[in-house]
């Protein structure tokens, strides 16, 4: 007869599995867009898009403000305490200040890629790098908003919409729309133009999706009661110190190839963008794991029932997968 862990045990292991199958679906995506860029355009013009994708990827990352990740903590929460009543305006309370900051952040992209340009390019291509920043500009509006609604998923226990939208669906749309558009004799810009909008594209499904699993979880009656004001106060306090952690990884990830392009020129930061995108593979293995234990531990210890972590190892999650 299985136990309630095993159960569980073999749940994490198949979540785990999922989201690692996933993410390396979304490294061979990225890995082939930067083949099909810089085999296509070279490596000069594959420099002014990468360090474009690099900028929008750090302001983007900002603007989220680590909602994505104070959504599944307090979801997962929310649900074990009787308080799956406050989710609707949990969203709320996570969403509304993103989308101020973000519509904010479109038009500080699209006012300074001028700047930004002269600064991470050479002087030769920074026309070039401020029409690919300025076409960028206005899906910085929508890019945060999909990231964070994506990632709220998660929340309620399932590994399967940020599969199939986001690490299948959106990566997969890129290097597809790449090869048309090149393909077409289209541009920077249009190349540009069909990557970001992928965020509009897979918002759709993203918010639907999100919108099914509020509705169809289980609410106390009486709802608990609590005030937006102290919804949002303890959301933000937990979520708020961990967006600078979250900053700083993404950071760590462009910084190199910004610093590159500003101090070295356009074309080296092409050359090693496209040779260091493979080092990334080595932390699928970790996030896969992280992203799926998560929500369960936040639920454990927001209804503070004792943790196991000997039986949440990689081995034991495999065997019992």
């Amino acid at each position: 007869m299985t136990t309630a862990g095993e159960t569980g045990v073999r749940n994490l292991a198949q979540g785990g599995l999922l989201n690692l199958f996933g993410l390396i679906a979304t490294g061979l995506s990225n890995f082939a867009l930067v083949i099909i860029v810089t085999n296509r355009l070279g490596a000069r013009d594959a420099g002014v898009f990468l360090l474009s994708l690099g900028i929008f990827t750090v302001a983007q990352k900002i603007c989220e403000a680590g909602a994505g990740t104070g959504l599944v903590r307090f979801i997962s929460a929310y649900q074990v305490t009787d308080r799956a009543g406050d989710i609707p305006r949990l969203l709320r309370v996570a969403l509304v200040p993103v989308a101020v900051v973000s519509a904010a952040a479109g038009v500080a992209l699209f006012v300074s890629a001028d700047t930004l340009g002269r600064w991470f390019s050479d002087s030769e291509d920074a026309a070039a790098m401020t029409d690919v920043l300025r076409t960028m500009a206005p899906f910085l509006f929508v890019a945060p908003l999909y990231v964070v609604a994506i990632n709220a998923t998660r929340g309620f226990g399932t590994m399967v919409p940020q599969v199939a939208i986001e690490r299948l669906g959106r990566s997969l749309l890129q290097p597809v729309s790449a090869t048309i558009v090149l393909a077409a004799g289209g541009g920077l810009p249009a190349l540009a133009f069909f990557w970001a909008a992928g965020f509009p594209v897979m918002a759709v499904p993203a918010v639907i999706t999100l919108a099914r699993l509020v509705r169809r979880t289980p609410r106390p009656h009486p709802p608990a009661v609590r005030t937006t004001r102290e919804i949002a106060g303890e959301f933000w306090r937990f979520t708020l110190p961990r967006a600078g952690g979250q900053f700083f990884e993404v950071g760590v990830q462009w910084a190199d190839t910004l610093v590159i392009g500003a101090l070295v020129g356009t074309t080296a930061a092409g050359i090693y963008a496209a040779g260091s995108r493979f080092l990334l593979f080595a932390i699928y293995v970790t996030d896969a794991l992280i992203q799926v234990i998560s929500p369960v531990l936040a639920a454990l210890l927001a209804g503070r029932r004792p943790v196991s972590y000997t039986h949440l190892t990689l081995p034991t999650m495999i065997i019992r997968c």
